[in-house]
């Protein structure tokens, strides 16, 4: 799951459970925001995310597992994400940005606890340094995380390292030059360090080398957003589908 998340990014998030109930999949829609989403793992498994807005301001992702993601915006920027597992199991992330409307801070609340923190810093270089801590600032965090993301001209996630002590993994990121599925999801681009090398950048994954090989195969619609998108040969795949 840890790697098909990092490839689909919120889709994973809420539709982990598998559905053994048969699901009839609509014929594709050639329109440009986002309705639903069909994930199909390598058992045949399917497991839905539905998208409901408000305009073009994401309100709710909900999957057929019963778990559920709803966004809060501030303006045009999303500034807060809360996941709902089920029963207590729930989770609130606060976004900050800085002046230019760029991600800033990120602050995960379970219950009523800040229980981790990520700082993310623009360089001069074009890369962001991203700073992971556990527990609050105010009582005193501990970092346990750092890593580097490198952004091509377009604003795409390029390159990112995570530093391990010693040890550094690297993953580089290519795409295609087509529309990704959120593109007209106001705020979602604002995300691509919180989701990297998913749906928040400009285009749609192709590979990832390095620390990690994987090789996308994608087709697109009528209007040129991703319609399907498969991992290898023989990976998961996800169906998009359009209003």
């Amino acid at each position: 799951m840890k790697k098909l998340a990092f490839i689909f990014g919120v889709l994973m998030f809420v539709a982990c459970g598998d559905d053994d109930q048969p699901i009839v999949v609509p014929d594709n829609v050639d329109g440009t925001l986002l309705k639903k989403a069909v994930y199909i793992n390598t058992n045949g498994n399917v497991s839905t995310a539905e998208y409901t807005y408000d305009n073009n301001k994401l309100l709710k992702i909900e999957a057929n597992s019963g778990s559920s993601t709803t966004y809060v915006y501030t303006g045009n920027l999303i500034t807060r994400i809360h996941y709902n597992f089920g029963s207590l199991n729930t989770e609130t992330h606060w976004l900050t940005y800085n002046g230019a409307g760029r991600l800033e801070s990120l602050k995960k609340k379970v219950l009523d606890d800040i229980t981790y923190s990520v700082t993310y810093t623009e360089n001069d270089d074009n890369t962001v340094t991203v700073n992971e801590y556990n527990g609050d600032f105010a009582l005193g965090a501990t970092m346990v995380g750092e890593s580097k993301v490198y952004l091509a001209a377009d604003g795409s996630v390029s390159k990112l390292e995570r530093y391990n002590g010693p040890a550094t993994t690297t993953y580089h990121f290519t795409y295609d030059a087509q529309l990704v599925p959120t593109a007209d999801i106001i705020g979602y681009d604002k995300l691509r360090f919180y989701h990297v090398g998913t749906s928040a950048n400009p285009h749609n994954l192709l590979t990832v080398t390095g620390s990690a090989e994987l090789t996308m195969t994608n087709t697109y619609n009528a209007q040129g957003y991703l319609s399907t998108a498969k991992e290898g040969d023989n990976g998961p795949s996800v169906k998009y589908f359009y209003y």
